[in-house]
């Protein structure tokens, strides 16, 4: 009943307190009454908890020799891997990778995980597949082949091949565990293409906010809202496939323009460089790690671990601001996809990506009054492009 001597003896005070005897299956009865009861009682204690401690150190040498040699040590299969650990699915591996490129695009992991639920995707365990579990799976070392501890320590290179490019695998694990993110945030995910502050009446300068449609209205429509803590004058309205179309025409007729290339330089010159604040935060924490290391085997003193910590504590808030400041930006999207990409591919790009592009071209869009007439007015929307 008890591997740890602490817990018999606990055992042993409530059973004499009670006055009850002990039976066992195997064992038979145990008179802990008495001094020779007791006595046996500890001894078998102690043969069992040494039987405990020594099955788990070899279970532990068995571990620590698996992670050596960079093998699978078994469980629950991976997702993405068949039940050896290493032969991949072809169709997981995919969506996997389709994930982390959804990501570096900018969309956000719950709204991969509604959409992945809406397609019937599901995990190893045959269950949903929810933010956690997917978040939990891309920023895994062994999506680049590699082994790693329960707390993600990689150990060494894995047998098993990488599937994601480690240079992408950086940046996706620098995004997906900034401290600066919401994780607990359960706001549904975005849906309208130009809210967010782009939109503007044109009448009052308020922000304007889509409303989905209702009775006397087919579409859903982008409005100016005038009610408690929204000062608007609440005179301006714009169906959005309206407004959605014609921005959307107006993006892709810049991207096209032989000037585009100009302005892109412009643009790119105006924002952080998300890439090399990723590097340098990647730099730093590997510093951080060598310095434990050979802190731990007594290369320096601990006032010389403080001091040498203490500045690369400085670089890596100076590092996860900057990143901070280009991850709000959408110049590294534009950095790594040209204009004709762009243009051809634009209605299959996420609306989170779209944004991404209307807010680095436009400043913001205003939306003036309605002069009369039922037919379209394609003239009340007007752009205000970045210079």
């Amino acid at each position: 009943m008890h591997r740890r001597p602490a817990e018999l003896e606990e055992f042993i005070a409530v059973v004499e307190e009670a006055g009850v005897e002990i039976a066992t299956v195997k064992a038979g009865t145990l008179d802990l009454s008495t001094p020779s009861g007791r006595m046996v009682a500890r001894i078998v204690g102690a043969t069992a908890a040494y039987e405990s401690e020594h099955k788990s150190e070899r279970i532990r040498s068995k571990m620590a020799e698996i992670a050596s040699a960079g093998r699978w040590k078994g469980g629950t299969r991976p997702f993405g891997w068949q039940p050896d650990g290493v032969t991949e699915v072809p169709e997981e591996v995919e969506l996997l990778r389709e994930a982390k490129d959804r990501i570096l695009s900018g969309e956000s992991v719950r709204a991969i995980a509604m959409d992945f639920d809406r397609r019937g995707v599901r995990g190893s365990r045959g269950r949903p597949m929810g933010p956690t579990g997917i978040r939990s799976l891309l920023i895994s070392p062994r999506m680049v082949g590699l082994y790693a501890r329960k707390d993600r320590t990689i150990v060494g290179r894995a047998v098993w091949e990488s599937i994601f490019p480690e240079d992408e695998w950086n940046r996706l694990r620098a995004i997906l565990t900034d401290p600066s993110r919401n994780t607990r945030a359960r706001r549904t995910p975005r849906t309208y293409l130009l809210t967010g502050g782009l939109l503007r009446c044109g009448l009052c300068g308020s922000p304007m906010y889509g409303r989905p449609a209702f009775a006397g209205r087919p579409f859903a429509y982008y409005g100016c809202k005038k009610s408690t803590g929204y000062p608007g004058c609440g005179k301006v309205h714009m169906p959005v496939p309206q407004a959605d179309t014609l921005v959307e025409q107006a993006v892709l007729e810049m991207l096209s323009s032989p000037d585009f290339a100009e302005r892109r330089r412009r643009l790119v010159g105006t924002e952080p460089d998300a890439q090399g604040a990723i590097d340098e935060l990647t730099r730093v924490k590997a510093q951080m790690q060598e310095l434990a290391t050979q802190y731990g085997a007594g290369t320096f003193t601990m006032v010389e671990w403080v001091e040498a910590r203490r500045g690369l504590e400085g670089r890596l808030e100076a590092a996860e601001r900057a990143m901070e400041a280009a991850r709000r930006g959408a110049v590294a999207m534009l950095e790594v996809v040209s204009s004709d990409d762009l243009v051809e591919d634009w209605s299959e790009l996420p609306i989170l990506r779209r944004r991404a592009v209307i807010r680095t071209l436009i400043e913001r869009v205003e939306i003036h009054p309605h002069r009369g007439g039922r037919k379209p007015d394609p003239e009340r929307l007007r752009p205000v492009w970045r210079a």
